[in-house]
């Protein structure tokens, strides 16, 4: 058993030392966000996930956005689905996650008028985990742009290169929580023990063994014989 917990600590502790953000395909999260909001919002922090996670703006102003659609230097953003688009007029923007996530990912639009975006991912220790380029053409097209990170993401700091470091646009967002440590593990053991009972052995890793003789245990009296 103890065996068995080392190992399972042994890899979570080497993966948060080789802790890795890498891009993946569109994928259905835990959370989902369409932005079925009911009235349009500009403020300096717009609750997502359900109040699981916020978009908040880089200087406590109010410049996230969430509105029926944007047109700038002449390029149009509308919803790639629903009535909602979430996105920022001046950047950075930063998403924030409690419960950190392992996957996150998005539709991006951009009506900047120059290309591209990066996100820099932060774990909950504030230690960077990782900067990644986000294809996001300014033609306001839709384009997925989705990380997994072999440990938690907390924060997520997205910069366009565009005028003023903003009109970036989401839609569909997706967002994976991992299951906690505490309840893996307990798991793991139950597991453990159980495969072991209907083997017949011993949670010490030992066979049952013959039943102990009477009055072999102390404080208990042998029968005697009739």
């Amino acid at each position: 058993m103890q065996r068995t917990l080392g190992v399972a600590l042994a890899v979570s502790i080497a993966g948060a030392a080789t802790a890795a953000v890498n891009p993946i395909a569109p994928f259905v999260g835990g959370m989902r966000e369409p932005l079925n909001f009911t009235n349009t919002r500009i403020s300096a922090d717009q609750p997502i996930f359900g109040g699981a996670a916020h978009l908040v703006s880089h200087d406590g102003n109010t410049y996230i956005h969430l509105l029926l659609g944007d047109t700038f230097n002449g390029v149009n953003v509308s919803p790639r689905t629903g009535s909602y688009i979430l996105g920022w007029t001046e950047g950075p923007g930063i998403f924030l996650f409690n419960p950190p996530v392992t996957q996150f990912g998005a539709y991006w639009a951009n009506n900047s008028g120059t290309n591209g975006a990066t996100a820099s991912f932060f774990a909950a220790d504030n230690s960077l985990l990782g900067t990644q380029p986000a294809t996001d053409p300014s033609g306001g097209t839709w384009t997925w742009n989705g990380w997994q990170s072999t440990t938690p993401i907390s924060r997520i700091v997205v910069s366009s290169t565009g005028v003023l470091n903003g009109f970036i646009w989401f839609d569909d967002l997706e967002a994976t929580v991992p299951a906690p440590a505490s309840v893996a593990l307990p798991a793991l053991s139950f597991a453990w023990l159980n495969r072991r009972r209907r083997a017949g052995l011993s949670p010490s890793g030992s066979g049952a063994g013959p039943a102990p003789a009477p009055g072999s245990i102390p404080g208990t009296l042998a029968r005697k014989p009739r």
